[in-house]
């Protein structure tokens, strides 16, 4: 995990993927099924609920992690949808800048679970590791249906290793590392139009992921 911090080599990201557990390519998940059969678009298979007549989709549990400050502003109306149609919405977060206040601003609870690793590449892969082993924690027998993020790798290669389909967004391409990880572990990747498909090639996602 150091060395994929501190060098943009190809080879170190099958290294790193595969210490936590998610060689690519070798590794078939629920996630990577599920791909084929998305409701609204994602191909998330959800579990068999109750409905009344009318429900437009049975009810699930999402997950969404929001690890920085301008998170909880997109998120927000996203999660308000998600609970107005009667899905289960759990988020998570870390103690990092404004984004635990502004969580609450918008009228959201989170679990918070770690915290910035600071500038070093040695505090960020300490971070990085305590993260992962929390979030794997957290999420592990609450039956997730979704897991949401923007950016956050940490949901996504936790989401893998459990099986969860996910979803994540970005708007700037060029975090080498955090879209290397997050991206190739991601069911589904929601980029701005206006990136070159290019770019975001270069980080495993290839349409219609």
């Amino acid at each position: 995990v150091l060395a994929a911090l501190t060098r943009q080599d190809d080879t170190i990201v099958p290294a790193v993927l595969a210490a936590l557990g998610l060689a690519v390519g070798a590794v078939r998940t629920r996630a990577d099924d599920a791909v084929a059969a998305l409701p609204r678009g994602f191909g998330i298979p959800v579990r068999s609920k109750p409905s009344r007549p009318g429900d437009r989709l049975a009810r699930m549990r999402v997950w969404v992690d929001l690890t920085a400050s301008a998170h909880p502003l997109v998120f927000a109306p996203l999660v308000r949808l998600l609970e107005a149609d009667g899905h289960e919405v759990e988020i998570t977060t870390r103690a990092y800048a404004q984004t635990t206040q502004l969580i609450e601003s918008h009228g959201m609870t989170a679990t918070v679970l770690g915290h910035h690793g600071g500038a070093s590449a040695l505090g960020k892969a300490r971070q990085l590791t305590s993260r992962l082993q929390a979030l794997h924690q957290f999420a592990k027998g609450r039956d997730f249906d979704l897991a949401l993020a923007h950016g956050s790798h940490e949901l996504t290669l936790t989401a893998r290793r459990l099986g969860i389909p996910s979803a994540t967004t970005f708007d700037y391409e060029w975090a080498w590392l955090q879209h290397q990880l997050g991206c190739r572990a991601a069911t589904r990747v929601v980029v701005p139009a206006s990136i070159p498909e290019e770019r975001w090639r270069r980080y495993g996602v290839h349409r219609p992921k």
